[in-house]
């Protein structure tokens, strides 16, 4: 999620106290990379993937990384190794070579390709002990001024920073045990009621319902009341199976508020059930990337596709991230598709001109 004003990274202090903001979470045993733009190199995307396993070439992993910045029109990428195989014999150095020569070939400048191991900072292209030795830097007890003012903005807006990826993905994974019965049982009520307002109310009546109740659950997330009731939930949830309520919520996108909107629809897709996760799910995807969050949309984008492998919107979703569409971009291909009879989604997004996602995309 981008925060409002700009933050300038001076250090590599600055550089690591910021990527788990970028992220959403810190990453481990992972090659991030920023691809940068301008003469200011501002940050315009943010990669991560895991590292190739012991023994594993790193040549496929380095042309992934390459080809995502070549089509995100980028002129500068930093690279940051992460690992916890210690940093005395600089690790991974063979995928740090690669990846700079790969970044070089295709006319990106590489400023500089970072490992950060043992609670250290060393580089794998810079021997300078002025700037950078053989000892590296420490990375500081609390983060430094620039990251700390990145880490508040990202909080702000509404943004989470998880310990690990894997807390990031169970923070949108269906309920289990005793929560999935007690949720079962609101479901259960909630479509009855659904099925009385059908009948007094008509689709239009109903849809009207979806869309008060998801307004004023949304003030309350706006006031910071962050709480949903599991009926509240199980409503919301049915309600927007109505592709046009769903698609409603995507055009508002919580007006002034995302970061409200983006909170609220996480809280639902913890409190949904198949099969009624998929339009939640969806919804919480799109949210997500729009907001410049791709690891967030990635996670429940496959949530949506492992319920629903045909759902459209939800293949559009992986596509896009996967191809680092941008975020502005998104609205004009889901409205494009449609009409183009006879070619596909990825035909449509292969059109689109590349871009970066603010806090994370790509191989994420």
């Amino acid at each position: 999620m981008s925060p409002p004003a700009t933050v300038a990274l001076a250090s590599p202090e600055d550089v690591v106290g910021v990527i788990p903001a970028m992220l959403g979470f810190h990453p481990r045993e992972s090659l991030v990379v920023l691809g940068l733009r301008g003469d200011r190199r501002r940050s315009s995307l943010t990669m991560r993937t895991n590292l190739p396993p012991p023994g594993v070439p790193p040549t496929g992993l380095v042309e992934l990384v390459v080809e995502r910045l070549r089509g995100c029109d980028v002129d500068g990428a930093l690279a940051v190794v992460y690992t916890s195989r210690g940093s005395a014999d600089l690790p991974h150095a063979t995928l740090a070579e690669r990846l700079g020569e790969g970044l070089r070939r295709a006319g990106i400048e590489c400023l500089d390709v970072l490992l950060v191991a043992d609670r250290r900072i060393r580089s794998y292209l810079c021997r300078s002990e002025a700037c950078c030795s053989l000892e590296g830097i420490p990375i500081p007890q609390l983060p430094t001024a620039a990251a700390q003012r990145f880490h508040a903005e990202v909080v702000e807006l509404g943004g989470r920073i998880w310990d690990s990826r894997e807390q990031l993905e169970a923070s949108v994974a269906a309920p289990t045990g005793t929560r999935a019965e007690a949720l079962e049982r609101a479901f259960r009520r909630a479509s009855d009621a659904l099925t009385d307002d059908l009948v007094a109310a008509g689709p239009d009546g109903v849809r009207a319902g979806t869309a008060e109740l998801l307004h004023a659950v949304h003030g309350r997330y706006v006031e910071g009341a962050e709480r949903i009731s599991d009926e509240e939930a199980a409503r919301l949830c049915l309600g927007l199976a109505d592709v046009a309520a769903r698609d409603d919520l995507l055009v508002w996108g919580g007006g002034e508020r995302p970061d409200a909107l983006l909170s609220l629809l996480g809280d639902l897709a913890a409190s949904s059930l198949p099969p009624s996760d998929v339009p939640v799910c969806v919804a919480l995807a799109w949210t997500a990337y729009q907001a410049g969050n791709g690891v967030l949309a990635g996670c429940a984008v496959d949530r949506a596709l492992a319920t629903d492998p045909t759902s459209t919107l939800g293949q559009l979703l992986r596509r896009a991230i996967e191809v680092a569409l941008p975020p502005e971009r998104l609205l004009t291909v889901a409205d494009a598709v449609p009409t183009f009879p006879g070619r596909t989604t990825d035909e449509r997004i292969s059109e689109e001109p590349r871009g970066g996602v603010s806090r994370s995309g790509g191989a994420a």
